[in-house]
């Protein structure tokens, strides 16, 4: 079983900085699929970077990763594990990510495990805006 409580969550840069948007109200999800789980993650990150992160945070210099991934990460390689390290380190091209499908992590992991799962989104506390619900359920099948 994978839990997570998403109180908080992280819309830009990261893993140490970037800006965190508190939504209201929260959303507490949990599956026995890792990647069922993963697709809803990645549906309240994409709302809430839609609709809660200031346009201002998603510009090239405040999240760097959306636009220089492989420099990005070349800079991480060289810094925690040194010059050599960075001289074999890959590169990789900017993905942009607007659903499931569009995820080459949960695209590669949907099949090896055959297939995208189907969700069943249950509100059992019922205050999940029906707005959120259709979001999330779009997000993870389009």
């Amino acid at each position: 079983m994978v839990l997570t409580v998403a109180t908080k969550v992280q819309t830009t840069f990261g893993p140490d900085r970037g800006f965190v948007v508190e939504p209201e109200p929260g959303l507490v999800f949990g599956s026995d699929s890792l990647l069922a789980h993963d697709m809803v993650a990645l549906g309240w990150l994409l709302w809430n970077r839609e609709r809660a992160t200031p346009t201002s945070h998603l510009s090239w210099y405040r999240d760097p990763y959306q636009f220089y991934p492989g420099a990005m990460n070349r800079a991480f390689v060289g810094t925690i594990w040194g010059f050599q390290e960075l001289l074999k380190s890959e590169t990789y091209r900017t993905m942009p990510i607007f659903s499931v499908r569009t995820d080459p992590l949960l695209s590669r992991a949907a099949s090896i495990w055959g297939g995208i799962p189907q969700l069943d989104l249950q509100d059992v506390s019922g205050m999940l805006p029906e707005e959120i619900r259709e979001y999330l359920l779009q997000k993870v099948t389009s």
